[in-house]
């Protein structure tokens, strides 16, 4: 490893002294350089401060928290007993820039790396309250780098900037900068254009939002990144692993690299009434094979296979072409993988890619609502619209039948036959169950096959009524709920994807969370010494915020060979906080069962088997037979529902009898 990043230091050392020496030589023989070629931005970023994140009127209390942080770092300086200068420094300058707008530049410049870093430079621009404070910052940064024994020089690449010398491959350079009204601090690494010519580099085009005040905004352009690709490409040589050879082509098919590849665009900001955001992957349709991205809009009888009631869903157009070329480029690089493929075939008599894969495609959702079972975690529904229906059925009977002689041989020794897949149906709905018969699971895993769709989910209630929602026998689907339709209308037939979160709702869940946070802050910023440093309450009252929180809605489109996502949600920190943790909320059951089959897995490889001693030294009784020894044998076929297994345990624990 150490070789390696010697290797590379010395490869830029040896292309910065080069490109020196040719330069050198050039104007030694007279020779007339060329024009400068204008900079390629490779990414452009800019925020306008935290003032723009916390705009919102509900998010009053946590902006003047965050105002007050500075103060309160600045009084650590006494309480820390020998604390460095240095850190008493960082902790005055870092959250007052932090908080100011700022920019970020990646760029490439072709011709002479004359900062280095292979004719790539970075950019960090940040603004300052006046000039005083831009320079008094400036020569905050100088002492941090004189007391690291940074070796420090007049710059002669920009005016009034000081270079930092840190060796190959890329030139430091730090300076305080006037660009338009504002003074600003600036970091340069590598190879930039000159300074009139940064602030051209550091531009992007005007908003297209009317009526939005833009908090951050972004572009990548990936075709400026196709010299660093073929120069780590040439310098590799055949060193080069193909797996990372194909990785490079794979990308170049998706549009990420290649001379004629995507550019990228987002914006966030807000409205009078709401947080808008929106991506727009720029020449997406030449690539849209290898991004498996649809040009099918959502049909009527798509939306509606969603619930109005949903708390939240997503529904996307698609099939499951990247599984299946993944599939097909692991065959490639593992031949035996084809090998177990023919077996699974040989066995079950089902053809993985062509029986199921390519059977199941056209549209895919996810929900939970009410009318699937309350809206919690076990009303989700997963929904895969099924292309050929009478393919996948065939299969599907196949693999059952197979399933079922796995699990009987599985538990031969067993006194009873505990685990099945039962086949059954409500109406003309087709049903198959993960039955564990004469155990008190808390888990009956089902799906359904519907005339179009394939229904999943972790509770037999919750498929049945979202297999009826899908065959048109529930309410009239989501594009009937106004807080979606007032966010899509006019444009639902054009839409190939769209998302939704009831923020009220989710927020709710998450609102004691987010007043605890709210305390930390209010704590942290408060003054030991000085009684009125007090931002009061960061958190409003539940009722005054859930009475104006907004839902979240999201859509995506093709406009021409671009592809856009836009967002619209809620503007308030606070409530979009809240609703993202009551989201995390609504999963806690599958991550706490995850972290329970992982510590029971880590029992198991440490020696403690099917726990059957264990249980009976605990005071469970002859406790193996019923329950233990079984899901401890039965790995193979559990191993599909790993998250779940550890919920099955401890379900059980409570019946066994008392010592």
């Amino acid at each position: 490893m150490i070789r390696d990043r010697v290797r590379t230091w010395l490869v830029s050392a040896s292309c910065l002294v080069l490109s020196a020496g040719s330069a050198i030589a050039q104007d030694k023989a007279g020779d007339a350089k060329p024009a400068p070629q204008a900079a390629q931005p490779v990414l452009v970023m800019e925020h306008t401060g935290l003032a723009g994140l916390v705009s919102d009127p509900r998010d009053a209390g946590l902006k003047r928290a965050m105002e007050m942080l500075p103060a309160r770092l600045a009084e650590l300086r006494d309480e820390i007993p020998n604390m460095p200068p240095e850190a008493a420094t960082l902790f005055d300058m870092v959250p007052r820039m932090i908080a100011h707008p700022a920019k970020f530049a990646i760029a490439y410049q072709p011709g002479e790396p004359t900062g280095g870093l292979f004719g790539y430079g970075i950019v960090l621009s940040i603004e300052a309250s006046d000039e005083a404070e831009a320079k008094k910052n400036h020569e905050r940064i100088r002492g941090l780098l004189k007391s690291g024994e940074a070796k420090l020089q007049a710059s002669k690449r920009l005016t009034g900037f000081t270079d930092v010398i840190v060796g190959p491959p890329g030139l430091l350079s730090i300076g305080v900068r006037k660009s338009g009204n504002a003074w600003r601090n600036e970091v340069v690494y590598g190879t930039v254009p000159a300074a009139e010519d940064l602030d051209k580099l550091m531009t992007l085009p005007a908003s297209k939002f009317e009526g939005m005040t833009p908090f951050m905004r972004g572009r990548i352009d990936f075709a400026a990144l196709t010299p660093a690709e073929k120069m780590a490409l040439t310098m590799a040589g055949a060193a080069i692993p193909q797996q990372v050879r194909d990785m490079d082509i794979r990308f170049r098919r998706m549009g990420y690299l290649g001379e004629d590849a995507m550019k990228m665009s987002f914006e966030s900001g807000a409205t009078q009434t709401d947080m808008v955001s929106a991506f727009r992957m720029e020449g997406a349709g030449k690539f849209k094979k290898f991004l498996y991205m649809s040009t099918d809009p959502l049909t009527e009888a798509d939306y509606k296979a969603i619930p109005a009631d949903a708390v939240m869903a997503s529904l996307t157009k698609g099939d499951l072409g990247s599984l299946r070329d993944a599939i097909d480029e692991a065959t490639k690089q593992t031949p035996q993988i084809e090998e177990v493929l023919g077996q699974f075939k040989e066995s079950t008599g089902v053809d993985l890619r062509a029986d199921i894969l390519d059977a199941l495609g056209g549209a895919f959702g996810y929900y939970m609502s009410d009318s699937t079972g309350g809206g919690g975690l076990g009303s989700s529904v997963v929904l895969l619209q099924m292309r050929d229906r009478a393919r996948f059925m065939a299969a599907h009977a196949k693999l059952v039948t197979k399933a079922n002689e796995l699990i009987e041989t599985a538990m031969a020794g067993a006194p009873a036959p505990y685990v099945k897949l039962v086949p059954w149906r409500d109406g003309s709905t087709d049903l198959t169950t993960l039955r564990i018969n004469g155990i008190p699971v808390p888990l009956e895993f089902t799906y359904a096959a519907t005339s179009k769709w394939l229904v999943l989910g972790l509770t037999p209630q919750a498929v049945i009524a979202g297999a009826r929602q899908a065959e048109g026998k529930g309410d009239a689907g989501i594009l009937s709920n106004p807080r979606v339709a007032e966010v899509v209308k006019g444009k639902s037939g054009s839409l190939i994807g769209l998302t939704y979160s009831d923020t009220p709702r989710l927020f709710r869940d998450g609102y004691t969370v987010m007043s605890l946070v709210g305390s930390a802050i209010a704590n942290g910023v408060r003054s030991p010494i000085d009684a009125a440093r007090d931002p009061g309450l960061v958190v409003p009252l539940y009722n005054d915020l859930a009475k104006t929180a907004r839902a979240s809605v999201g859509y995506t489109f093709w406009d021409g060979e671009d592809i856009v996502m836009f967002s619209k949600g809620d503007k308030s920190a606070i409530i979009s906080g809240g609703a993202m943790v009551g989201t995390l909320h609504q999963f806690m059951p599958i991550i706490a069962a995850a972290a329970g089959g992982a510590a029971m897995a880590q029992q198991r490889m440490m020696g403690f088997g099917p726990m059957a001693p264990a249980a009976r030294e605990l005071g469970m009784g002859n406790f193996d037979l019923p329950f233990i020894t079984i899901m401890g044998e039965l790995d193979p076929v559990w191993q599909p529902f790993g998250p779940f297994r550890a919920a099955a345990i401890m379900s059980a624990i409570p019946q066994a009898p008392a010592r």
